[in-house]
């Protein structure tokens, strides 16, 4: 018998899609559901412990001990943690995938993982927008422009009316220019600021379904 040809072009190459197999319930494996599972459980420990130095630095910020590296650290804080949780979602979602065909027992440790992943990220997403709102309430105060040295020295030496109205042209001009670069200053703070407050609501989102459709599939 000789061989068959595919039918209706069924061997054509469709560039990239043809190298993506399709996720079905054939793909389960165990290993696979334990590395995600264990990824997953540290990805979690380490959004509650970043979620804890936020909230000890929190209390810090407008006080004596606020400074530009407290600030710095908790900027750096907020990037580790917005990057494992995002990390952690994926795997949240790859996870669901691979449980399907799991027992019973991996299909209740899945939706813990799940439970406790949402629980983690509620809390950390009010923690950063107090600290959002708090840090943008206390910007750091900049030194004022009357004791700018060298404008002092210009006032003094201010002894007569052409002099003093130049002192205070020049005087202007700064004062004009140290507060255009405080508002730019002011700007891109604000805007790093909000950079770093992770917008959960389509991760929440996904999560609450994959709550539900867990809850369906553990009694089949």
């Amino acid at each position: 018998m000789s061989e068959r040809e595919p039918i209706n072009g069924s061997g054509r190459d469709y560039g990239a899609t043809a190298s993506v197999p399709a996720v079905g319930f054939a793909d389960f494996s165990p290993t696979e559901l334990y590395n995600l599972s264990e990824g997953i459980a540290e990805n979690v420990n380490t959004i509650n412990s970043g979620l804890l130095s936020l909230e000890k630095m929190m209390k810090q910020i407008g006080g004596p001990n606020d400074s530009v590296q407290l600030r710095d650290k908790i900027h750096d804080t907020q990037q580790t943690v917005n990057s494992s949780v995002s990390a952690t979602a994926r795997d949240i979602q790859r996870l669901g995938v691979v449980v399907r065909r799991g027992d019973k027992p991996q299909k209740l440790q899945v939706e813990r993982l799940t439970q406790a992943f949402t629980d983690c990220l509620a809390k950390y997403s009010s923690v950063q927008k107090k600290v959002s709102e708090k840090m943008a309430a206390h910007m750091p105060k900049p030194a004022r422009v009357r004791n700018d040295p060298q404008l002092l020295e210009q006032q003094a030496m201010a002894d007569d009316e052409e002099s003093a109205a130049l002192a205070q042209q020049q005087a202007q001009a700064r004062l004009v220019e140290f507060e255009t670069s405080m508002l730019l200053e002011r700007e891109a703070y604000m805007n790093k600021i909000e950079a770093d407050v992770l917008d959960v609501n389509q991760i929440m989102s996904d999560l609450a379904k994959m709550v539900n459709q867990q809850a369906q599939t553990v009694g089949k």
